[in-house]
């Protein structure tokens, strides 16, 4: 069973990367609150307090577009667009 207890090895190891991401972002390790994250941080956006906000995940903090809400999407395949509703 050597492959079932590599798969265990990975996972274990996933599992701790899973968890320093999680740390890092404040929510779970997921493409979409890490998705939120990033655009947070470049777009100077301010993310509501709860991921379970309907239609919008946070707001601009600056910028022509301030105050105005944002919705992020991070897709895990390249679609080759920027999806971001405004």
């Amino acid at each position: 069973m050597p492959d079932l207890e590599e798969l265990a090895h990975l996972l274990r190891q996933k599992n701790d990367v899973d968890g320093a991401i999680a740390r890092l972002v404040g929510r779970p390790a997921l493409i979409g609150h890490v998705g939120e994250f990033i655009a947070a941080h470049v777009f100077r956006i301010k993310l509501h307090g709860s991921a379970t906000n309907t239609g919008s995940d946070g707001h601009f903090v600056s910028g022509e577009l301030a105050g105005r809400s944002v919705n992020v999407k991070w897709y895990g395949k390249h679609e080759g667009i920027f999806d971001i509703a405004l």
